[in-house]
């Protein structure tokens, strides 16, 4: 697996990526070989996150409406999934939102360890191509439907802080222990992955 660069806001020439307008994957090239490594670095990288919720290209930049989810955060919702294929959402598109809306509690990767409160629908439906090419639709309330406008929001060059209220930035207590349980992970990843090969 190719260890991922995050882009960040802070940083001029990444904050050129993350604000733009990431383009759609012609339905023929998602199952390419380069497509399918994007994907399986990405999902990686999020299996070693203990407070990853979703992934977006535009992130490890990339400019490919593509995003990723947690299964964690199915399983929040009380949502259970065919295949892991289904984590993978290509060029999504959303069909209804709803005119409910709540304030929420958001963080991103790119901006990373600060969070604010952003007002979203609380009910989504949106479809997508999943990571065989396959197109599927989806209904989603709670947290679900958070992390699918959160990750859109991505491929249309918008950070969560655009529009948060209230935003403060992570204790260093809190930093270190994630960064802790970060390393954890990926040790305990990575070892799953060396007995796997035998």
């Amino acid at each position: 697996m190719s260890k991922l660069k995050i882009y960040q806001k802070e940083n001029p020439e990444e904050n050129k990526v993350l604000r733009s307008i990431s383009e759609e994957i012609p339905q023929n090239e998602i199952t390419s070989s380069e497509n399918q490594k994007l994907i399986d670095d990405m999902t990686y990288f999020l299996e070693v996150q203990p407070d990853g919720a979703a992934l977006a290209a535009p992130q490890v930049g990339v400019n490919k409406r593509l995003f990723i989810v947690s299964p964690h955060i199915f399983s929040a919702v009380g949502r259970k999934i065919e295949s892991a294929d289904d984590l993978v959402f290509i060029n999504p598109e959303i069909i209804k939102t709803s005119k409910k809306s709540k304030q929420m509690d958001e963080g991103c990767f790119s901006v990373r360890y600060w969070y604010g409160d952003v007002k979203r629908s609380t009910n989504i439906t949106i479809s997508a191509f999943n990571k065989k090419g396959v197109k599927k639709t989806w209904g989603a309330g709670g947290i679900l439907a958070q992390v699918f406008q959160h990750e859109i929001d991505h491929l249309d060059g918008i950070l969560f802080c655009d529009k948060a209220k209230n935003l403060e930035k992570m204790s260093q207590a809190k930093i270190d222990q994630l960064t802790k349980e970060r390393k954890q992970m990926e040790k305990e990843r990575n070892a799953e992955k060396k007995v796997s090969k035998k």
